[in-house]
């Protein structure tokens, strides 16, 4: 028999086909024998690539012993470039070699991640955690940009402080009508809204809303209405999902939340979900905006003190290959963290950040004041959340 003799039970017909399908593959397998190119390299590192170009750079790894090496070493340039400037990596890039090869891939790739992310928002209030997360693993580009967003968004929540409130555990009742900050529901005022929040050991999410009336009755007047979830960090909202209410009652499950977040909690804090009719106008994020910063010590070890903020009175943008944001630096931050300066990062990935630039804190400079740093090759582009920023203030080096 030969190689394209497939015996009684083809046709001709299919036999053909499945021979030239069997030459396809053996010729896709062939090219998959040579490296990956850097700029693969630098953007399999960053987690943007689909997983069928995932796994064929992932497979080459294995059969290609000197492309790990070249792998580590991209790796560690991809870090060095990091906390560079924007303007530092651009010159960068205009060098030879590898190093040049690396900074102009990490440069555009920043560039096309930053541009996209202001659609981030949009695309949450459209499609929710879930379907981002389905479109994702999908390797569908908008949905990759919107969860990688999302994952730094959610980083400012996923600290140790979060546990200092817990709030909404099994049981416990909260009165629409007294906590409005946490359920935006007031048209139904007089009811109880249960809601039990927790994880369970494999990272699921779990939320139960119940309404109930006076009576002691389950609400029902509201059946077939949706309610929207959100995950809330300041005043920022990113919706997880939505559910109908049925006999006064809504739940979500979210398995995607701990595998999302990479996180196993026991509790939530009362501020860091919302809930709300999915019918009402709903947006991720308002100004003024305050974001969390980091204060740091000379080795770049947190600072054991109370956090501070960072106050955005419009959103963060890029204009004409500059960086520009209007602040309010809090009174005492000069005061207490004399001679430091305040840093800014934007995410590329959920794991990847871009240095902007750094400005020295000025004794009594609590006036509105404009951050501004080029960025080379940047997109006109406006920032629709501050969570996309990282905020760090460190001694003189």
């Amino acid at each position: 028999m030969s190689d394209t003799d497939f015996g009684p039970e083809l046709s001709p017909q299919a036999g053909a086909l499945l021979s030239d399908l069997l030459q396809r593959m053996e010729s896709s397998l062939l090219t998959d024998t040579s490296a990956p190119a850097v700029a693969e390299m630098v953007r399999y590192l960053c987690g943007v690539l689909p997983p069928p170009e995932t796994n064929r750079i992932e497979s080459r790894l294995v059969t290609i012993p000197a492309s790990r090496k070249v792998l580590r070493e991209v790796r560690t340039e991809l870090l060095h470039l990091e906390v560079q400037t924007w303007a530092a990596v651009a010159l960068a890039a205009q060098d030879n070699g590898r190093s040049a090869e690396v900074a102009t891939v990490w440069l555009a790739l920043t560039a096309e991640q930053v541009a996209a992310a202001q659609q981030a928002p949009a695309l949450w209030l459209r499609e929710g955690l879930e379907q981002i997360h389905l479109q994702a693993g999908a390797g569908i580009a908008t949905a990759q940009t919107a969860l990688n967003a999302f994952l730094a968004y959610s980083s400012h929540w996923n600290r140790p402080e979060r546990g200092l409130a817990p709030a909404w555990t099994r049981g416990k009742a909260t009165d629409i009508g007294e906590d409005r900050e946490a359920i935006e529901m007031a048209e139904i005022a007089p009811c109880l809204a249960w809601i039990t929040a927790a994880f369970d050991s494999t990272g699921t999410l779990t939320v139960i809303l119940t309404l109930e009336a006076d009576t002691g009755l389950p609400a029902a007047g509201f059946d077939g209405r949706a309610v929207r979830l959100s995950l809330r960090v300041g005043t920022e909202l990113w919706p997880l999902a939505e559910r109908p209410l049925t006999e006064g009652s809504a739940i979500w499950t979210i398995p995607e939340f701990g595998a999302v977040l990479q996180d196993s909690l026991d509790e939530i804090a009362a501020e860091s979900l919302h809930v709300a009719f999915a019918d009402s106008p709903a947006s991720v994020s308002s100004f003024p905006a305050t974001l969390r910063v980091e204060a740091l010590d000379a080795s770049g070890r947190q600072v054991s003190e109370a956090p501070t903020s960072l106050q955005f009175l419009e959103a963060p943008r890029w204009a004409g290959g500059e960086f520009f944001a209007l602040v309010v630096l809090p009174p005492e931050m000069p005061l207490r963290y004399p001679g430091y300066s305040l840093r800014l990062d934007v995410a590329v990935t959920a794991d990847h950040w871009q240095h902007l630039g750094a400005w020295t804190l000025v004794d009594g400079d609590n006036t509105p004041r404009t951050l501004q740093a080029a960025c080379p090759g940047s997109l006109d582009a406006i920032l629709s959340t501050v969570a996309l920023l990282r905020a760090q203030i460190r001694p003189p080096a």
